[in-house]
C-alpha cells in the first residue's frame, strides 16, 4: 500500500510540473489508438495559449467516401503553471470539414521532450453525401520543444 502511494505521488508530481516554456515551438508524432491511425503535429506556445497543426491519418475503423488524411489546426488554453490543456479546433481534408474539441495533458519526460496524451472529440461532415460522423479520438505522442 505504501509503495502504491510512493508511485501516485510521484506520477502526480510528475504531471502537475510545468513543462511550459514561453515562445517555444514543438514538433511530435503519436498514435490515435484506432488501428491504423496517427499523427504529425507541428505547435507553438505562448504562457497559457498555443496553435497546433495535426495531420492525422485515418483509422480502418471508419468507412468513408473519399479515404485519407486529415488536417486539424487548433488553438489550446492551459491552466496557469500546469501542462493541462483544453483545445478547440477545425477539421478539414479528403471531402471532409467540421470542428473539435478536446482536453490533453503534456508529461515532461526529459529536457526538451514531452509526452502528449489527449482526448480530442471529431464532428465532421462529408462533402459527397452530406452525411456527418462523430468520433472520439485518445492519442499518445511524443514531442520535442525547441
Amino acid at each position: 500500500m505504501q509503495i502504491r502511494n510512493i508511485v501516485i505521488g510521484a506520477l502526480l508530481a510528475l504531471v502537475l510540473s510545468n513543462t511550459a516554456v514561453a515562445n517555444t515551438a514543438n514538433v511530435g508524432a503519436g498514435y490515435n489508438f484506432i488501428p491504423g491511425s496517427a499523427y504529425v503535429s507541428l505547435g507553438f506556445r505562448h504562457a497559457n495559449f498555443g496553435v497546433d497543426a495535426f495531420l492525422i491519418s485515418m483509422g480502418k475503423e471508419e468507412p468513408t467516401v473519399r479515404p485519407g488524411p486529415e488536417f486539424s489546426l487548433d488553438a489550446l488554453g492551459y491552466l496557469p503553471k500546469y501542462p493541462i490543456f483544453a483545445k478547440l479546433g477545425i477539421v478539414a481534408g479528403w471531402g471532409k470539414y467540421g470542428f473539435n474539441a478536446g482536453l490533453g495533458v503534456d508529461i515532461p519526460i526529459i529536457r526538451s521532450w514531452f509526452a502528449r496524451l489527449q482526448d480530442t472529440y471529431y464532428r465532421a461532415t462529408e462533402d459527397e453525401t452530406g452525411g456527418s460522423e462523430s468520433e472520439n479520438l485518445i492519442s499518445l505522442g511524443l514531442h520535442y520543444r525547441f
